[in-house]
Formats: C-alpha cells, sequence, structure tokens
C-alpha cells in the first residue's frame, strides 16, 4: 500500500530525482561538500574511490550512480539522500 504524501510536499526520492539533471544532482552533492568544508579529495578517500571518479560525480551524476553511491555519499556529507536532492532542485531553480 503506498503512503501518501499528507503535507504537500514533493517527495524527494521519487518525484524530484526524476526531474533533476545529472549536473544539476552533481551541483549539489558540490554545494554539500563546500558547506561540510571538504575537498573533494577527502570525501573521495572517506568514499574509498578513486579522486577523478568522484570529481565525474560531481560533475555529472546519474540517475544510475546516484542509486549505487547515494547512502555512502550523504553518509561522508552528514546528511540524507533526501535532503542532496533537495539542495539539488534547489539550485536548479535558481
Amino acid at each position: 500500500m503506498e503512503k501518501s504524501n499528507i503535507s504537500g510536499e514533493a517527495d524527494a526520492s521519487t518525484t524530484v530525482s526524476g526531474q533533476i539533471s545529472p549536473e544539476d544532482l552533481g551541483a549539489g552533492i558540490r554545494a554539500l561538500r563546500k558547506r561540510m568544508r571538504l575537498s573533494a579529495r577527502e570525501v573521495a578517500d572517506r568514499l574509498c574511490i578513486q579522486y577523478q571518479n568522484y570529481i565525474y560525480y560531481e560533475r555529472r551524476c546519474s540517475s544510475t550512480i546516484w542509486d549505487r553511491i547515494k547512502d555512502s555519499v550523504a553518509r561522508v556529507l552528514e546528511t540524507t539522500p533526501d535532503e542532496i536532492l533537495w539542495v539539488s532542485d534547489q539550485l536548479r531553480k535558481e
């Protein structure tokens, strides 16, 4: 049975992720990383991935990649995948 969204806010895990471009999603990840004052290299090290791969994810994070790394990235950035999507959506609207 599907839960209805009583508050009227968009469900970030479904609605927003379908509308955000890979570039916007990467921008949201980058904005949260900068808010945490972490370098891209530090985040890559914490995720145990190569620096160049992480830079690619920040520049263009496709939905396939996002599904695979969202929990790890959220853990490193001390946030939730939904907040990353929300920030990405807000940046897209600006």
